[in-house]
């Protein structure tokens, strides 16, 4: 499953990596071999107080594009609801394929 990590102002750990590598086993489902996603990691500067994560997640998948964003605070948790996010918008369009063709419209 190729993907790509950046990570910006935050320190790419090991242990991270393997994080996202457990948690993003639920989309590898839906990609194929010539398709790929980008996850941008990064702790924000702007904000005075606490630390503040962000986690985006962008996917391509047969002509239509997946955007999940999602700030907390922490990377991991931020990282757990982006992906939520994303797995329901491509069930959301898998759904409505399916109910398509069963209908007999378009595929």
């Amino acid at each position: 499953m190729p993907y790509q990590i950046y990570a910006k102002n935050l320190d790419l750990t090991a242990p991270l990596k393997e994080y996202i590598d457990l948690k993003m086993k639920k989309l590898a489902k839906f990609i194929k071999n010539n398709e790929h996603y980008q996850i941008d990691l990064s702790r924000d500067a702007h904000h005075k107080k606490g630390e503040v994560f962000r986690a985006e997640i962008n996917l391509a998948i047969a002509n239509e594009v997946f955007r999940a964003v999602e700030i907390g605070p922490d990377i991991r948790s931020a990282l757990d609801v982006a992906r939520d996010k994303m797995f329901l918008q491509i069930n959301k369009i898998k759904q409505k394929k399916i109910s398509a063709r069963r209908a007999g419209g378009k595929k």
